[in-house]
């Protein structure tokens, strides 16, 4: 048994015993509600009420027995809090683990030229995630794209309306060897609108050129075809843009 099937197993043990726990406390509550109800009930309204000593222990038990339930209920909390925070730290453990080992099998793996149909198969797409870069945007491109005299904060959920499609093989076609793929230079060339504000890579064809470059979005495909050639996909990513993301993948 792993230790992550064992924090799962654990943590529906707990669940289970924190419901019971909190089950068992009402019961014992409204019985003990109910003992004294009936005991009121049983004396006479002019006599001082005297519980049993035999009344009096069971009214104990019941008290303790809550109690009880009560110091297993905080302590089943506090180890089902700690199994959360276990599986966490285990698969982002895990995770990067994968991360650094599908970077080592990809760099053995770089070609000078390389088809979709290659890349598609010579990789997972959850090897293609570990393989993206991710940078903040740059301050230059941010400040283009801002309205004169326009607070940052007011403008920044209004980005990204110009959004276009790139792929891999017109890339390849359109830039030498070692040179960077961004808004800028794709507008230098007039491969793009110069409105556009974000652009999505996809893999296409064949790509036989290094490239190092910088979206917004990538297919899984089109981040093999750029890594496996020797170049790096960049993504860019801003607090303000969680939907920024790796896309499904594309033929």
């Amino acid at each position: 048994m792993t230790f992550t099937t064992f924090c799962l197993i654990a943590g529906v043990v707990s669940l289970i015993l924190i419901a019971e726990i909190i089950v068992a406390c009402v019961l014992c509550a409204k019985l003990v509600k109910h003992s004294k109800t009936d005991g009121e009930k049983a004396s006479p309204p002019n006599q001082t009420t005297l519980h049993s000593f035999l009344g009096v222990a069971a009214l104990l038990t019941y008290q303790i027995s809550v109690a009880v339930c009560l110091v297993i209920l905080v302590a089943e909390i506090v180890f089902f809090a700690w199994t959360i925070v276990s599986i966490k730290k285990l698969l982002k453990a895990k995770d990067a683990k994968e991360k650094e080992e599908d970077i080592a099998l990809a760099a053995t793996m770089v070609r000078h030229s390389i088809t979709l149909e290659e890349a598609h198969d010579a990789l997972s797409d959850e090897a293609a995630y570990h393989l993206i870069e991710e940078e903040e945007e740059p301050e230059e491109i941010l400040a283009a794209e801002t309205p004169t005299g326009a607070p940052k904060h007011l403008w920044l959920h209004r980005r990204y309306k110009n959004k276009t499609v790139i792929n891999v093989d017109t890339l390849s076609q359109k830039f030498a060897d070692n040179e960077h793929v961004n808004l800028k230079t794709l507008k230098e060339k007039k491969m793009i609108h110069p409105n556009v504000d974000y652009i999505k890579i996809l893999g296409r064809g064949t790509l036989n050129k290094c490239l190092f470059v910088e979206a917004n979005a990538f297919s899984a495909d089109a981040v093999k075809m750029i890594v496996l050639t020797g170049g790096h996909a960049i993504k860019f990513v801003h607090e303000k843009h969680p939907s920024i993301h790796l896309v499904p993948h594309h033929k």
